[in-house]
């Protein structure tokens, strides 16, 4: 697992504090922020935080193309925003890293982002009825940490049809499993721009 750790202050608190030798204000400590490379999405109340934003601006950077990959994954009877941003372009946005180049454009960085957020190895093989094929499917908890929000949402979506089910082939584990295919399309039509 990888993290990145950075030293933090309050952005209220860099305006009104002067700064001592090492760069923090008097009497504050540094906090290490991890972030793990198991959660390819981030919540947009996590993406202020590290950047020291607000969610306008943050908003305002990815309808400006600034933030390439990003996806409102609420409910359809949500009128509130749940965005997810791709860890990925949280660095660029940063000035972490570079905007990295493939040969396949946008849709092959769509495929890198999907292997990212959802690996095939977190996947199990399941079919919707005897007669279809197996395709690879993935537990909604799965789901749930894979896009960064509660198990309660991910059985939101699937009530809504926005994810599709399928039941694995052992009656013994009877849980619904949420296909990997509706998990892409859900994030192709979830994209923001």
């Amino acid at each position: 697992m990888k993290t990145i750790s950075t030293p933090t202050v309050p952005a209220k608190l860099k305006n009104r504090l002067h700064l001592q030798a090492g760069g923090l204000p008097r009497g504050l400590r540094a906090v290490r922020f991890a972030l793990s490379s198991m959660r390819g999405l981030i919540p947009l109340d996590t993406v202020c935080a590290i950047l020291s934003k607000k969610p306008q601006d943050i908003l305002a950077h990815i309808e400006t193309g600034q933030v390439r990959w990003a996806f409102d994954i609420r409910s359809a009877l949500s009128r509130r925003r749940e965005v997810r941003v791709f860890r990925q372009s949280l660095f660029e946005l940063a000035g972490l890293c570079e905007h990295p180049w493939n040969p396949d454009g946008e849709r092959g960085e769509f495929q890198e982002l999907i292997d990212q957020i959802l690996p095939l190895d977190k996947t199990i093989p399941a079919r919707a009825t005897r007669s279809q094929l197996l395709q690879p499917a993935a537990r909604s908890a799965d789901v749930a940490e894979c896009l960064s929000c509660l198990g309660q949402h991910v059985h939101h979506l699937i009530r809504e049809k926005s994810l599709i089910t399928v039941t694995p082939d052992e009656p013994a584990k009877a849980i619904p499993l949420v296909t990997r295919a509706s998990v892409i399309v859900f994030l192709q039509t979830r994209r923001m721009q």
